[in-house]
Formats: structure tokens, sequence, C-alpha cells
């Protein structure tokens, strides 16, 4: 499902947000209603042009995963809607995956300090061997359930049709998370807007710290670096 006949919010990408999930975890439309609520909220949030993404058909084998793997790595957020059907499924830990690798190998997997593989988890599950990459990702994180006091195996989910008991915290807590996500794509877009061709690059001097502050430096640097020309470029006389 693509937002037709819009624009990408963040230029150079194919899709803004593209949404992981097993097929399983729709029976009831729940994925079809974040989808929807997603997309029109985002609109509400930065404008007509954005464009969110969620395979409709039940994908498997490589020929199908030809067709689909141009869109994982050509869109700018990665959302996985984890659960247990998710982490045990073969062809959506390969999505995540893929995602995961491309853009770390590229150096882009980050926007700032902020992961570009943002979970939402619908219901509590247990990882998967293949899946816990994951787990070691630090992102961010919506929790679309609830433990149950004094009983942790049990979990109240929240519903996404209005009128269900608990459908404020569902609402609430997709607001939050359209508001991370248009967080990252301002800052996507704004960052690309400074590197266009032609754009003037301010130049900064980044002084040498001390030695128990060069980490911190390095951060600083990575942080910057491809915004501004930093100086000096090599030892100072």
């Amino acid at each position: 499902m693509a937002s037709e006949g819009r624009r990408p919010y963040v230029p150079g990408f194919q899709e803004d947000v593209f949404l992981s999930y097993a097929h399983v975890d729709n029976l009831e439309g729940w994925v079809g209603d974040l989808h929807t609520l997603l997309d029109k909220r985002l609109q509400g949030v930065l404008g007509p042009n954005v464009r969110t993404w969620r395979d409709l058909r039940l994908h498997a084998g490589d020929a199908l995963w030809e067709k689909l793997e141009p869109t994982v790595s050509g869109s700018a957020l990665f959302v996985t809607i984890l659960s247990p059907s998710y982490v045990q499924s073969t062809a959506c830990r390969r999505e995540a995956r893929h995602f995961y690798e491309r853009a770390q190998s590229r150096d882009q997997l980050r926007v700032g300090t902020t992961c570009r593989l943002v979970q939402v988890v619908k219901t509590p599950f247990e990882h998967h061997p293949e899946s816990r990459f994951l787990e070691e990702i630090e992102s961010i994180q919506c929790r679309f359930f609830a433990p149950v006091a004094l009983d942790q195996p049990r979990f109240t989910a929240f519903p996404s049709r209005e009128g269900l008991p608990h459908y404020s915290d569902f609402d609430t807590t997709l607001n939050n998370l359209v508001q991370q996500l248009a967080d990252i794509l301002k800052t996507m877009r704004a960052k690309l807007a400074r590197l266009a061709p032609g754009t003037p690059r301010v130049s900064v001097f980044l002084a040498a710290p001390a030695a128990d502050r060069s980490q911190d430096r390095a951060f600083v640097a990575q942080e910057i670096g491809d915004l501004c020309e930093l100086r000096p470029t090599g030892a100072l006389p």
C-alpha cells in the first residue's frame, strides 16, 4: 500500500515510512488501522507530501523479495510491528535485517543519536534466535499494550477501533509515535537541504580536548561533521 500521488517528504527516498509486519497480526485489521491513522496524522504534522508504505501481499520467496528489497532499502524510516508472529517469521526478519545491515554499512543507521529503525511492539514476545539483533539496537520503542498489575505474564492490548476499552491508550501511544517519526523525518529533510549542492557550509572550530574528553569531541565531530566544515583540518602551527 503506497501513498499514491504524493512525493516523499524526505528527498532521495522512495518511501518515508516502511511498515514491516506479520500478516497474521492484521487478521482483525489492527495493522491496517494503525497504518491509516499514522498516514493521516503524519500528513497533519508534515503536510500532504509524506509517504507511508506496507506490503498488502503475503510475500514469500526470492522472486517477490527482489521486488520488495528496493522499497526496504529505499525507505527513510523502517518501523517493525513486533509480536510473537513477527520474530518467528523468516520474511519479517529478512526485511528488518536487510534494512539494518544496509543502513549500517552506509553509516546511515542513525540520524544524530536516533536510530532509523523504530520498534512498535504490538504484543509481548520472546526474541527468536535470529531476531536477537533487534534486541541489541538502541531505538525508539512504542508499546501498544500494558501489563496487568501484579500479574506480569498477562497484558492488556490496546485496540485500534474507537469506542473499545483502552482505545484512548492506543490513541495516545500513536500520537507519541507520530511525533517521534515526524521529528526524525524533519531532521533528515533539513540535513539534506543543508548538504544540497551550492549550499554554503559554515566553518566551525572544534578545539582539541583534554585526554579524558576525547570521546566527547569525537561524538560532537560525528554529529556535526557532515553539516559544516570542521576546523582545524590538520595540526595547528
